[in-house]
């Protein structure tokens, strides 16, 4: 234990070290390229305020050549809809012109970083109209890069920035950071490509279980070296998707030169947001957002009163960036995920004469009114849900998190409970007493507790419960299912009332828990 914990030390000792080093790199002007100054992204000494959308693609054998093309279901569902080299770009192209026409300065470009490993080798997936063929990178390196190259000089040609995803997941595969490097040395000189999302919510696609946040942090530096190496003009990020991340892809140590999250359900949305802007001392984004509409089960106002209020939000909390997801509606598979496009895949759509399937929704005209909203930061309050994102009322326990060294309370921390079986779990966080309030429909056995900057601990906890006042006469409190409802179905986001989610029928108290430093 002493051995990790003073190996530990010294990685972040170095990591401290080289962080001044990292800073400089990531405010390097050189002209046309985005740098950071604190927490402003910058063009040529003026601001620049990312409006992104994400956009997917996937490297397509096409007449025997690798093209980029629309990630199957843009367009017609279920299928391709263009067939040729030049038909495909032509696709692409008038994509672009149509985001840049509904507002947007960036796209996220989702899909170039489609691997798979076998036996410590990268393989790049390559698609064809039936069928999915692996082939290895490093035999194809040249066709991958100029393929991807394609699109990002039409990204140029219409003014939009890219924030390109690298990788879906990772496996330590030496072939990995030949990929980087090649990757990096291919587009040093390409302003158009602002940043570098290397790795997408490590959350869901870590392949390695219960990484250590020295591991993670060890991974992000080999990264953060081979940027500054090979690419220092060009940013880098992280795309998290829950502040649960914190267990093991920590934010607050990781190099990144600013945060991207994903943050979808409206109950959560505030929640990740304050927590985020309060606890991660990065400049941050919003990389992923949407609401799903298709003007039956969810009408298309919603969605646009969704994008204007939770961009109002992140700005007051201090957003350096704000993306949506994504660019046309798709099947790939539950309606909420399906329906999130701002074009449906209905109709068509004609510009300067090339036709395209597909209608704008409502939602898609008021991206021009973003960039004219200013922020109110005594509107960054903490949600009236925080300690109980879900409105859940049956189970409540509470405990107190200090440091373990100092007995200090610890603010902040993430606090994560699962059912026996692991099936159904939720979390909260501490005040600044180190108090946490975690409210569940379930009886939690399992638990995991961490704070940015901290170390971890996981415990089984089986205490009984106690009936409380609430219990007592549950009859008094309305149904929370009608509530949830209510908040998931109207025009008006975040508008959370304390009294309506702190309350519940049976407590169990965990007392004072100690968490390590690191």
């Amino acid at each position: 234990m002493i051995k990790n914990y003073l190996f530990f030390l010294i990685v972040l000792f170095l990591y401290n070290c080289s962080d001044s080093k990292h800073q400089d790199k990531a405010v390097n002007k050189k002209e046309n390229f985005v740098y950071l100054e604190k927490n402003q992204f910058k063009i040529n000494g003026n601001d620049f305020f990312p409006i992104m959308l994400n956009y997917c693609i996937c490297i397509r054998n096409v007449d025997s050549q690798y093209v980029a093309s629309p990630l199957k279901g843009f367009g017609l569902p279920f299928r391709y809809d263009s067939f040729s080299k030049d038909s495909i770009h032509k696709t692409i192209e008038t994509h672009f012109k149509i985001i840049k026409n509904m507002g947007f300065n960036s796209i996220r470009l989702v899909g170039p970083g489609r691997f798979k490993q076998q036996n410590n080798k990268l393989y790049l997936q390559v698609f064809t109209p039936k069928t999915t063929k692996l082939v290895p990178l490093d035999e194809h390196y040249d066709s991958y890069l100029n393929s991807i190259k394609s699109v990002v000089e039409m990204a140029k040609q219409q003014n939009l920035k890219i924030l390109f995803l690298v990788g879906d997941e990772y496996v330590g595969a030496e072939d990995e950071m030949t990929y980087i490097k090649k990757l990096l040395t291919f587009f040093k000189d390409e302003p158009t490509i602002f940043a570098y999302d290397f790795f997408n919510e490590p959350l869901y696609f870590d392949k390695v279980k219960e990484r250590e946040k020295t591991n993670a942090l060890d991974l992000v530096n080999k990264w953060k070296k081979l940027r500054n190496k090979y690419a220092p003009y060009q940013l880098i990020t992280i795309g998290f998707s829950e502040p649960i991340e914190v267990f093991e892809w920590d934010a607050q140590i990781l190099p990144v030169d600013f945060m991207a999250f994903h943050v979808y359900n409206p109950l959560r949305i505030p929640n990740e947001i304050y927590w985020y802007s309060h606890y991660i001392n990065k400049p941050w984004i919003i990389g992923e957002t949407g609401l799903a509409a298709d003007n039956d089960s969810v009408p298309y106002e919603r969605q646009s009163a969704f994008i204007k209020q939770t961009f109002q939000y992140a700005l007051n909390c201090g957003a350096s960036g704000f993306a949506l997801w994504q660019f046309q509606d798709v099947r790939w598979g539950m309606w909420r995920q399906n329906n999130k496009g701002l074009l449906t895949n209905e109709g068509t759509l004609t510009i300067d004469e090339f036709t395209i399937h597909g209608s704008l929704k409502p939602a898609a005209s008021i991206i021009k009114e973003l960039k004219d909203m200013k922020p109110d930061t005594n509107e960054c309050n903490c949600p009236g849900n925080y300690f109980n994102m879900r409105d859940y009322h049956k189970f409540l326990i509470t405990g107190k998190i200090v440091s373990e060294s100092t007995g200090k309370p610890i603010e902040g921390a993430v606090i994560r409970g699962w059912t026996n079986d692991w099936r159904w779990g939720t979390n909260s966080f501490s005040d600044s007493t180190g108090t946490f309030r975690l409210y569940s429909q379930w009886e939690f056995v399992h638990f995991r507790i961490s704070a940015p900057g901290y170390d971890r601990i996981k415990f089984d906890f089986s205490e009984k419960y106690k009936l409380t006042e609430a219990g007592k006469h549950p009859e008094l409190y309305p149904d929370s299912m009608q509530r949830r409802i209510k908040h998931l179905t109207g025009n008006k986001f975040y508008n959370y009332q304390p009294e309506d989610f702190y309350y519940a029928f049976k407590k169990a108290d965990m007392g004072t828990l100690k968490l390590p430093n690191l």
